[in-house]
């Protein structure tokens, strides 16, 4: 499924806002509109590992599109 993740970039003297549509997968049916948590918290773990270590990513929001 398709997902609107808007995030922050924390840096030492600054921040930057970002936002990304990524494709989680998960589970093949499900009975709510909401984000599967599990895996967005998955995504933001490689993501933060791509970052500078004196930088610090926070998931602001997440929304399925």
């Amino acid at each position: 499924m398709k997902h609107y993740v808007s995030y922050v970039v924390q840096g030492p003297k600054n921040h930057t806002h970002h936002g990304e549509v990524v494709d989680l997968k998960g589970p093949p049916y499900n009975y709510t509109h909401d984000p599967e948590m599990p895996f967005v918290m998955e995504w933001s773990e490689r993501k933060q590992k791509e970052l500078a270590p004196d930088q610090h990513l926070v998931v602001m929001n997440v929304f399925k599109i």
